[in-house]
């Protein structure tokens, strides 16, 4: 309802926001208008609600009730007010984006693990087109795309700029709440995949990674933030009295 009730002038004020950091190429203002007006719903209810984060369930609804993706209008409210909002209603993912922010002091991108080399010793961490555009590689400007299956705009494209990352999650794997950790180097690298995307080596051994993974049965989501917070990551853990699973 708040989506659709934004005025034109609201629209149109995010469209040229959007221009701004985005290669829109060959998207207009019409198509991407339901991802706009989905940010701009978005934004509203939050700051009614004085929310710190959200998380929608954007399959399926924002694509057939609404007709637009919700990873540029999630991505924007992280870049303009620090709040992060996910997909897929992951509401543990927030809280785990919260928490890197707040150590980090810079934003945090929550990604699925989707491919694993064990050959070069990388990691690709994915998602659609959520990543914010602070955390783009310099020298791949962010551009506009559509989503790879529903092939709906808006979504951000971008690899990942390099550089040290602490991997994290609040886990419920195993019927327990746990905090995961890790840790590695975002490469320079072409993106790998459509979307927002980046090709990473952790600090421990590939294999090892995958063995947490599949061993502790944890989920595909995971906080990646810039900089080494993996000590105060620590702290929080035993603040609240949870185990850490280290990957």
């Amino acid at each position: 309802v708040r989506s659709r009730a934004a005025s034109a002038a609201e629209v149109a004020a995010v469209s040229s926001a959007i221009a701004e950091t985005l290669d829109l190429q060959p998207l207009d203002d019409a198509s991407i208008e339901p991802s706009v007006r989905l940010h701009l719903g978005l934004r509203s209810l939050a700051a009614e609600g004085g929310w710190s984060g959200l998380a929608t369930r954007c399959w399926p609804e924002c694509f057939t009730e609404f007709g637009g993706a919700a990873c540029t209008a999630q991505s924007m409210l992280n870049s303009e007010l620090g709040l992060p909002a996910l997909c897929e209603a992951d509401a543990y993912g927030v809280v785990t984006s919260l928490i890197l922010q707040w150590l980090a002091d810079a934003p945090s991108f929550v990604a699925d693990l989707v491919d694993l080399d064990f050959e070069s010793g990388t990691a690709v961490v994915w998602h659609c087109g959520l990543a914010p555009v602070e955390m783009a590689d310099p020298a791949t400007p962010a551009r506009a795309t559509i989503h790879s299956n529903r092939r709906l705009p808006l979504l951000n494209e971008f690899a990942l700029a390099s550089g040290r990352v602490t991997v994290a999650r609040l886990s419920q794997s195993g019927g327990r709440t746990r905090l995961v950790v890790g840790a590695g180097h975002m490469l320079e690298a072409p993106l790998p995949f459509s979307g927002t995307a980046g090709t990473m080596r952790f600090d421990s051994p590939l294999q090892s990674v995958l063995d947490t993974i599949m061993t502790e049965g944890l989920e595909h989501h995971y906080g990646i933030v810039y900089g080494d917070v993996t000590r105060e990551l620590h702290a929080v853990a035993n603040e609240l009295g949870l185990d850490i699973v280290a990957l």
